[in-house]
C-alpha cells in the first residue's frame, strides 16, 4: 500500500462538429497536497490539546494573570486575578481595567500603560490595594507587567501576587496571642499583662 493520491477530471470528448464522440480522462499527482493536509490536521490537533492543557495551567494557577489590550480592557482573566473583584472571569472582558475593581485596576491602570507606551517591562511593583475576597483590608501585592505584541500592537500581561511580608503579617496575626512579648515584639507597646502565656516564645 502506498499513500500516493490522485485526482480524476472526466470531460466529454468533443468532435469538431459539436457531438461527444468519448470522454477525457485525466489524473493529477495531489500526493504530497493530501500529506500536507494530513499532517497540519495532525499538528492542528496537537495545537488544540497544547492550547486546552496551558488553558488550564493559566485559569488554575493561585497567581492573578491578565491580557489587557491597547484600549485599557480586560481580553483574558484568570481565576485568580478574578477574585479581587469579586465577578466571573468572563464578566472582565472586553470592559476597562478599572471599572470592576476600582481600588485595585487604578493602581494597575499608571504601570500597565507605561508598558503599553514603551513596551517595556516593569517587575517587582509593590500596590497596596483592597479586593472583593477582604473589602475593606488593603493588602500588600507584588505586580509584574510584561509587553506582548501581537499583529503590530502591544498588549500587557499583568502577573499578580500576595507578596511574602503580607503572608507574613497574616501569619502574626492569626498566631499572635495578644501577649506582652507579642506587643513589643510589633511595636504596640503593652496592651495587657498576659506574661503567663508562652504561645509566641
Amino acid at each position: 500500500d502506498t499513500d500516493e493520491t490522485f485526482q480524476a477530471y472526466v470531460r466529454p470528448y468533443r468532435t469538431i462538429d459539436n457531438r461527444i464522440d468519448g470522454v477525457v480522462i485525466a489524473f493529477v499527482d495531489v500526493t504530497e497536497r493530501k500529506r500536507s493536509e494530513r499532517e497540519l490536521k495532525v499538528y492542528a490537533g496537537q495545537l488544540e490539546t497544547q492550547n486546552i492543557e496551558l488553558g488550564a495551567v493559566y485559569d488554575g494557577i493561585p497567581i492573578g494573570l491578565s491580557l489587557i489590550d491597547p484600549d485599557m480592557r480586560w481580553i483574558r482573566v484568570n481565576h485568580a486575578m478574578a477574585e479581587f473583584s469579586g465577578h466571573a472571569p468572563e464578566a472582565h472582558i472586553g470592559r476597562p481595567a478599572e471599572e470592576l475593581m476600582p481600588d485595585f485596576g487604578a493602581s494597575l491602570v499608571p504601570h500597565v500603560r507605561d508598558v503599553l507606551d514603551d513596551g517595556t517591562a516593569r517587575t517587582s511593583i509593590r500596590i497596596s490595594a483592597e479586593s472583593a475576597i477582604e473589602p475593606g483590608t488593603p493588602r500588600d501585592h507584588l505586580c509584574d507587567f510584561f509587553p506582548l505584541e501581537a499583529e503590530g500592537k502591544i498588549f500587557a500581561e499583568t502577573k499578580l501576587e500576595r507578596s511574602r511580608w503580607s503572608y507574613f503579617v497574616d501569619q502574626e496575626e492569626s498566631e499572635c496571642c495578644g501577649c506582652t512579648f507579642c506587643d513589643l515584639r510589633r511595636g504596640r507597646g503593652n496592651r495587657g499583662n498576659r506574661l503567663g502565656r508562652r504561645d509566641c516564645f
